[in-house]
């Protein structure tokens, strides 16, 4: 096996362990498309059966192995709250310290909008699995009015 194929095994290592420490730590998880989950969950069974089926040497197997782990941290991403902060997407985490104001709006039994603000400028809106009263509860105690800090 060549160096980058240590790299990649490495990466794909850190990648699962994050996946797992993400699903673990999000305490009110977000709605996501069912659509986009299922074209990243293809992709990654698509990459594994190439991998089954031409790979021939191991650098080849380590890299079609990291770009299946790398689909599958995709599909099992979960945008939401939790206990530390806000995860919107793989490259945006932010923490509640960001932001300024919060706006809650139930739009059904079971299912919360939440604004998140910096100011007066709408940074995030996600669709969070819980009610009103309770993510309100919750964010009350993350999110100090501007006036207050």
């Amino acid at each position: 096996m060549s160096a980058p194929s240590y790299i990649y095994l490495l990466i794909s290592l850190l990648l699962v362990i994050f996946t797992i420490w993400q699903r673990r730590t999000i305490k009110y998880p977000a709605r996501r498309s069912l659509v986009v989950r299922l074209i990243w969950l293809t992709l990654a069974l698509v990459m594994a059966a190439v991998v089954l089926l031409n790979g021939r040497n191991s650098d080849t197997i380590v890299g079609g192995i990291f770009i299946t782990v790398f689909l599958l941290t995709l599909f099992l991403w979960y945008p939401g709250l939790g206990e530390w902060g806000v995860l919107t997407s793989l490259r945006q985490i932010q923490s509640y310290q960001a932001f300024t104001k919060y706006e809650l709006k139930e739009l059904s039994p079971g299912l919360t909008e939440v604004q998140l603000f910096r100011g007066d400028v709408l940074i995030t809106a996600l669709k969070i699995k819980g009610k009103v009263e309770i993510v309100a509860r919750f964010l009350s105690r993350k999110i100090k009015p501007t006036a207050e800090r």
